[in-house]
């Protein structure tokens, strides 16, 4: 009687890890939640291009950036009235499930008119993403080349944002270059970065009403990811998420059902043999 007990115990058993099998199997096909998480910082480096005099500028080579010409002889920036791009560090901490897209940080700027129209610079964004990973992090250094142009302006008062005349200033040529990240980025729980990008966020404040037409369209904030031109108005302000694109990589479910049916195989070779 107990040997026929113990064998309708391990048929039990051998049904049971069927069971898990299937349940396994299923499971497989999707993908399973990750975390992705680290760093994100940059700093901004020194304005270049013969178009800078007189536009006085400060924070080169820090977070933020300030540029503007408070006055005819000022050598120094006023802050308050001057216009500011800054990248904004942050950790970032995500749970992945499936591939889609996660924000990593953000970069913002205020606009405000300046003196001397016309003026263009130059300059580079470089951003830092440091990647948590259990064996210790994957880091990579992002270069954005952008350069700044301020249209014509009616006014001589950096304090003053006019709500007549043409001076939606823009920042052009905003492209990240993503040659040096060795894509795609392979992190732990199967997660890879695919791709680095950018998009408007926030519109923020919506500046002057200048009247201005960008292109044939009302001026605003606004930045278009197929030319990399960003556009604010006058007092205005916007801020730019930057992106990270993430393929999450589903367990292979035909190791989960080969190395279940293995088990379940010799289980019941064993059931076998004792029933025999």
């Amino acid at each position: 009687m107990s040997r026929v007990v113990n064998s309708l115990k391990e048929l039990n058993m051998v049904r049971y890890v069927m069971f898990a099998a299937c349940a396994a199997a299923l499971c497989a096909t999707s993908s399973v939640a990750s975390t992705i998480s680290g760093d994100f910082s940059g700093t901004i480096s020194d304005p270049r291009g013969t178009h800078t005099t007189p536009i006085r500028i400060e924070g080169q080579n820090t977070d933020t950036l300030y540029w503007g010409t408070p006055n005819s002889t000022a050598k120094k920036v006023n802050k308050s009235d001057s216009s500011v791009l800054s990248v904004h560090g942050q950790s970032f901490d995500h749970k992945v499930s499936e591939s889609g897209e996660i924000l990593l940080g953000s970069i913002s700027w205020v606009n405000h008119s300046n003196w001397f129209a016309g003026r263009r610079w130059s300059s580079v964004l470089s951003l830092d993403l440091d990647f948590d990973t259990i064996g210790g992090g994957e880091s990579r250094s992002v270069q954005v080349g952008f350069n700044t142009y301020n249209s014509i302006d009616g006014s001589v008062d950096t304090s003053k944002n006019e709500r007549t005349g043409n001076s939606p200033d823009e920042i052009s040529g905003f492209y990240i270059d993503t040659s040096n990240l060795n894509l795609p980025i392979a992190l732990d729980g199967g997660i890879k970065v695919m791709d680095i990008f950018f998009r408007l966020d926030d519109a923020g404040t919506p500046g002057t009403q200048t009247g201005f037409l960008h292109n044939g369209q009302a001026s605003g904030s606004t930045y278009d990811q197929s030319t990399g031109l960003w556009v604010n108005r006058e007092g205005g302000s916007s801020t730019i998420g930057v992106y990270a694109s993430v393929a999450a990589v589903p367990l292979p479910a035909g190791l989960w059902l080969m190395l279940s049916g293995f088990g379940s195989f010799l289980l019941a070779r064993r059931f076998k043999q004792k029933t025999a």
